[in-house]
């Protein structure tokens, strides 16, 4: 069974699965808005502020990333998704195994990176889906991202290509926001600046998340599909 993913499509069932659970995902997002700046704060504490707000980042970026993404899968599914049933996706094992993901993810990308930077953007595509599949089908780390590579085999250029046209609004916005920071006199250490990032990037997540989750879910049918022949 072939399946073509579409943007537009991406987008509308985004937005359809958002609007019916539009308080949800508002409360995610105030609620790692706020953590967000109480975590920046951190670093003006003398000699273990530097390192504490790392851990802090790291940890609530992963617990941020399994609530959106458990959110994501399920808005999908229902009109109305309860933050009990998205929080019940929350626990040390999948924590776990999301951590170890993250940063394999990230040491594939770094090193693709260094070689040119093309297979950077290769190992991204490929392995952009491995948070769905590890909440999805209760896989582990090294599991999810290489079920994620066998999804999206004969799609990266389609999923590239969506996340590239997400990415290009948020680009210029940040950029705008930066450039203005280094003018004014505050610079980009200030509060404002910081929270101006986050006012930006979370809502880009939670948009790139949903896209996201729209594709896994059409590829993850569409091989469960091919495997029943």
């Amino acid at each position: 069974m072939s399946v073509r993913l579409s943007l537009r499509r991406a987008i509308g069932e985004s937005w359809r699965a958002g609007r019916q659970n539009y308080s949800l995902f508002l409360g995610l997002y105030l609620a790692l808005t706020l953590l967000g700046v109480g975590i920046n704060s951190i670093d003006r504490l003398p000699v273990v502020g530097p390192a504490l707000e790392l851990l802090l980042q790291t940890i609530i970026g992963v617990i941020g990333g399994i609530l959106i993404t458990s959110a994501a899968l399920r808005a999908f599914d229902s009109a109305t998704v309860s933050f009990a049933s998205v929080w019940s996706k929350l626990n040390w094992r999948v924590f776990g195994w999301m951590l170890l993901a993250n940063i394999l993810f990230a040491a594939g990308v770094m090193i693709g990176s260094l070689l040119l930077f093309v297979p950077g953007i290769i190992f991204a595509v490929s392995a952009g889906l491995f948070q769905m599949v590890l909440i999805n089908e209760d896989a582990t780390a090294l599991q999810a991202l290489r079920r994620s590579f066998l999804l999206t085999r004969g799609h990266r250029g389609e999923i590239f290509s969506a996340w590239f046209a997400l990415s290009v609004p948020l680009i210029i916005v940040a950029t705008s926001i930066y450039v203005f920071a280094l003018s004014s006199s505050s610079g980009i250490e200030s509060p404002t600046y910081q929270l101006a990032v986050d006012l930006v990037f979370i809502p880009f997540s939670l948009i790139l998340t949903l896209v996201s989750t729209h594709f896994y879910r059409e590829l993850h049918h569409a091989k469960t599909m091919q495997a029943a022949r």
